[in-house]
């Protein structure tokens, strides 16, 4: 069975957030759900968010898992307020650990009880590459897609891929590697497996949509128009090149990225109240 798909684009920071759905039961996931950032009172706003639980009350569907396709240090997670909200289960990639363990001394985080879990127990879900995570008639699958961090992964669906922002938009390219923990070489083998494992007219869904000259939002592909014309991962694009254009990731964060990663790590649980 195929699932349905909504997508929810926030018009001003373009995020999307998803909902799988199965058809035949009403359960439900969110695909990245991201807090946005309130420019006037410098605050952290779940509004966007609380608008979609308040669709899925109305039809009484029933979510299950918080789907996260990776750490990031440029969006803040919602995982923690949608599971206080919903009950559901947060996932992220099983690699996760590794990713405490590098970024949370750079950023100068806490890494206890009180602080970040090191082992990423604030997730209650670390899914490997192979596992089924049933939902209802559904059974949903990670992909692991290491080299921007290493717990980040995919999730497959039926004919449907949730690639969050490790893809852009075909013609805008790989995501970004501005994290301590990437490794460009890694990051362009883990997608070119993507693009190459999967039939070229599987769907992706990118958590990041683009606009184009017309005002119009896209944040759909597939993986034949990645192959074709993605300027990063191409079939006429090398390791060594992708490796060339992106370079290093600098060590030190960023105020932002600390803040982010403070809320991201522990599965959105440090978000403030």
């Amino acid at each position: 069975m195929q699932p349905e798909i909504q997508a929810f684009v926030n018009p001003d920071s373009l995020a999307v957030i998803y909902l799988i759905v199965d058809p035949s039961t009403g359960l439900c996931a969110f695909v990245d759900p991201i807090l946005d950032i309130d420019p006037v009172a410098k605050k952290l706003s779940s509004t966007f968010v609380e608008g979609i639980v308040a669709k899925i009350r109305e039809k009484d569907m029933g979510p299950t898992w918080v789907l996260q396709t990776g750490i990031e240090g440029d969006r803040i997670t919602a995982a923690g307020r949608i599971k206080y909200l919903t009950g559901g289960s947060t996932c992220i990639g099983a690699e996760v650990p590794k990713t405490i363990a590098a970024l949370c001394p750079l950023a100068g985080i806490e890494v206890s009880v009180a602080g970040v879990d090191s082992m990423g127990y604030d997730f209650d879900k670390l899914a490997r590459g192979g596992d089924p995570m049933p939902m209802g008639s559904l059974k949903l699958y990670a992909l692991p897609i290491p080299g921007r961090t290493p717990e980040a992964v995919a999730y497959r669906v039926g004919n449907a891929v949730f690639v969050g922002t490790a893809l852009n938009m075909p013609s805008e390219g790989a995501g970004p590697t501005d994290l301590p923990t990437a490794n460009p070489v890694q990051f362009h083998q883990s997608l070119r497996r993507l693009l190459t494992k999967l039939p070229e007219g599987t769907k992706l869904y990118h958590s990041r949509a683009t606009r184009l000259p017309d005002g119009t939002l896209v944040h759909e592909s597939t993986i034949g128009d990645h192959r074709r014309s993605n300027p990063h991962v191409g079939d006429d694009v090398s390791e060594t090149a992708f490796a060339a254009m992106r370079g290093l990731a600098p060590v030190a964060l960023t105020p932002t990225q600390k803040v982010a990663l403070k809320i991201n790590l522990s599965a959105g649980r440090l978000a403030p109240k």
